[in-house]
């Protein structure tokens, strides 16, 4: 039984370092896939709260006034 446990807490480290590494670089896959650009138009839109609903363009500053 012991042999067992020794060798099953390395294997699972391993696996969970794997599966963070995974988690993380599929993320910053996702996150980086998409960009918004200078005129683009987003609808931005607040559960609950319509009057924080608004259309709005994407300004030549990448900067939105909300």
């Amino acid at each position: 039984m012991y042999s067992v446990r020794r060798g099953l807490i390395p294997a699972l480290s391993v696996l969970l370092l794997f599966s963070v590494t995974f988690g993380v670089c599929a993320q910053e896959a996702a996150l980086g896939s998409y960009r918004l650009g200078t005129g683009d138009k987003i609808y931005i839109q607040v559960f609950d709260e319509q009057d924080l609903t608004m259309e709005t363009r994407v300004g030549s500053s990448g900067v939105i006034n909300y």
